[in-house]
């Protein structure tokens, strides 16, 4: 469900050295890099927020707010949320403080029907109920913080 963004090659490899000491086979995600890198397109630092990770990755943060995001120089967050699948479930609190800073939302579900979904489908394709979507996938919001 997350947006395909390239990361810089510095986040590139400071990921892979973490995975590297975690003791992951990041073989084919080195690969996938190299190829990114022949193509000409803007790359990130990215960050993910997820409250209850115990994974310790330094690219994943337990606490923020948006004054820390802005103090850390993160200028836009982007939120994917899917009310059918728990795996795409949002820290509704922190999205509710986003909503003033709201730039652009692509919903895939209509009002025309509740969709129906598999509960381990990570391809965000119904299996009945097509009515209900224009196109498969989560919810994808984009919020721009700015200056405070």
């Amino acid at each position: 469900g997350h947006p395909q963004l390239q990361l810089t090659i510095e986040s590139a490899e400071q990921r892979a050295a973490e995975l590297a000491r975690a003791g992951y086979n990041f073989r084919r995600w080195r690969y996938l890099q190299a190829m990114a890198a022949r193509v000409s397109r803007p790359s990130y630092d990215l960050v993910e927020l997820r409250r209850n990770d115990p994974s310790g990755f330094s690219w994943t943060w337990t606490q923020y707010d948006i004054a820390r995001l802005r103090r850390e120089g993160v200028d836009w967050v982007v939120v994917q949320e899917h009310p059918y699948l728990k795996f795409s479930a949002v820290d509704a609190p922190f999205v509710e403080t986003l909503a003033d800073h709201s730039v652009k939302t692509f919903n895939p579900f209509t009002a025309a029907a509740t969709p129906l979904y598999d509960p381990i489908d990570a391809y965000y394709l119904p299996v009945a109920g097509f009515a209900g979507v224009d196109r498969a996938g989560p919810k994808i919001t984009i919020y721009r913080l700015g200056t405070p």
